[in-house]
């Protein structure tokens, strides 16, 4: 081909050297197609079930399957996380029944300790008791040791 021949798109060019009867035409097409989920897009289901009759009701008898247990685990996920709740609920409700027989307790021995004629044990358990009642209270929380702090 001369150099300063110009070249136009789409049209057959001849080469040096090639017959008359020859020309070479290149041309290059990309195509992409993208697809996102269980089932194929219809034009490859057609052609799959030119190849095996029978496909496409297998692909979907698949996909409906997998579905259903998608829907059955979020299920499953949500009564554990419905029972999980119920279940700190009551940890919660037992630790603050505990908490107020402990205080009772704490008043009733600094009670009894003054009464027995002891004012400064008496004024230790109170105070203390009625310290930590109006901690809790307040929402006052002391940090938590990890393992890392531990050193374990």
């Amino acid at each position: 081909m001369a150099r300063n021949q110009k070249i136009e798109r789409g049209k057959p060019q001849r080469v040096e050297g090639q017959a008359a009867s020859q020309e070479r035409v290149s041309e290059q097409v990309i195509s992409q197609e993208y697809h996102q989920g269980p089932i194929p897009p219809a034009s490859e289901m057609a052609r799959y079930e030119e190849i095996q009759p029978g496909f496409a009701d297998r692909v979907f008898a698949l996909t409906e399957r997998s579905l259903e247990a998608e829907i059955e685990d979020r299920k499953e996920v949500r009564a554990i996380t419905a029972n999980a709740s119920v279940a700190n609920a009551d940890a919660v409700r037992r630790g603050q029944n505990y908490a107020l027989i402990t205080s009772a307790a704490g008043l009733a021995s600094s009670l009894v300790a003054l009464m027995l004629g002891s004012p400064m044990v008496a004024g230790i358990l109170g105070g203390t008791t009625l310290t930590v009642i109006v901690a809790s209270f307040l929402g006052v929380k002391t940090p938590r040791r990890t393992q890392r702090d531990s050193g374990s």
